[in-house]
């Protein structure tokens, strides 16, 4: 089942408050180059511009099913579900975490 838009972002900035990215970046330790990080306007912490996604609570698996198995799309390949994903939304293995999870979706096999 597919989370609609609003309870997928309600999600995303209540999951990142407890994640330790999130409080790096509030309280950064010295080694941590906090010029690619910011807050934007909207609440959502941002990675060189992208909304970042904690692991936590599935949030990466449901921003990928909402842009690889939404019925608009008709299941994109890999380099097609990257470029979708990317053009919002960043977390750390994300290339992995699309090939992996296309490489196994049935309709595309």
């Amino acid at each position: 089942m597919l989370l609609d838009a609003k309870t997928l972002n309600s999600d995303i900035k209540t999951a990142v408050m407890v994640d330790q990215t999130y409080k790096n970046y509030l309280n950064p330790p010295d080694s941590l180059d906090n010029t690619s990080w910011e807050v934007d306007i909207n609440g959502y912490l941002c990675f060189e511009g992208q909304i970042f996604i904690p692991n936590l609570k599935d949030l990466c698996l449901h921003v990928l099913r909402s842009k690889h198995d939404y019925l608009l799309t008709e299941y994109l390949e890999q380099a097609k579900t990257l470029q979708l994903v990317r053009w919002n939304y960043t977390w750390p293995n994300l290339r992995t975490f699309v090939t992996d999870y296309v490489n196994l979706c049935g309709v595309c096999a």
